[in-house]
């Protein structure tokens, strides 16, 4: 049994502890332990290049999931900028379909003002046809129709007076009213004629001053007023 003095002797100093490999495992062995003590520490060293090589591929696997995250952010990076780009395409498209139908919409209107502009140039036109047809049926039938069947005629005339106020001018219905009174007097002649208060002569003595003027007011003035409102320029899209 080892005395007082045996085990002071054999308890290690605090340097010997720091420096010295056995004391590191077992710093309070005794010097009969030392040859398994020794074992270990030697199976502990050769265990050491081993636990160097564990970390190491610990390191490389680390590293290794490092390039496979950069790798994949790499990727979804690109699917992110062709998903931006393809909302830019969508919203490019968008924005031409916009464009067309604002331009679609621009012509359908422009479509709809030129068919209400050909709407009334036709009605103009058939207004101030009729007119004419009227006209030139009694200026050249004063000889050969009666009174009664010109009258009817003139009655016609005066009857698109009111149309012609709202398809032209004012200043056009008031030709065309002037132009019926003019006429009117050559029937007032016509009927006198036929009642025998006149003879042939004197009715065509004096009804040459009123269809003279009546020829002269419709090819003159009244197709001068009338012509701005029949003009094809009113139909270009432009």
């Amino acid at each position: 049994m080892s005395s007082i003095i045996d085990l002071y002797n054999n308890t290690p100093t605090l340097p010997q502890i720091v420096t010295v490999p056995q004391y590191i495992v077992f710093p309070f062995a005794s010097a009969e332990n030392h040859g398994w003590q020794h074992s270990i520490q030697e199976w502990l060293k050769a265990l050491a290049p081993l636990g160097s090589v564990a970390i190491g591929w610990m390191m490389w696997r680390v590293s290794r999931n490092q390039h496979d995250l950069s790798k994949e952010q790499l990727r979804l990076a690109g699917e992110q900028h062709k998903l931006m780009r393809s909302q830019f395409d969508l919203a490019s498209s968008q924005l031409e379909i916009s464009r067309k139908q604002a331009d679609t919409s621009q012509q359908q209107k422009e479509i709809a003002k030129l068919k209400l502009k050909l709407d009334l140039f036709e009605k103009r036109y058939d207004c101030y046809k009729e007119f004419n047809d009227i006209f030139y049926f009694i200026h050249w039938n004063y000889f050969i129709l009666s009174y009664g069947e010109l009258d009817k005629k003139h009655d016609e005339m005066y009857s698109k007076i009111v149309e012609f106020k709202l398809l032209f001018s004012k200043d056009v219905a008031n030709d065309i009213f002037a132009i019926w009174g003019m006429i009117h007097k050559v029937l007032k002649l016509k009927l006198a004629f036929e009642n025998n208060k006149i003879t042939i002569e004197e009715f065509n003595e004096q009804k040459m001053e009123y269809s003279e003027a009546s020829i002269n007011k419709v090819q003159g003035d009244l197709f001068n007023k009338i012509s701005p409102f029949l003009s094809t320029k009113e139909f270009s899209l432009v």
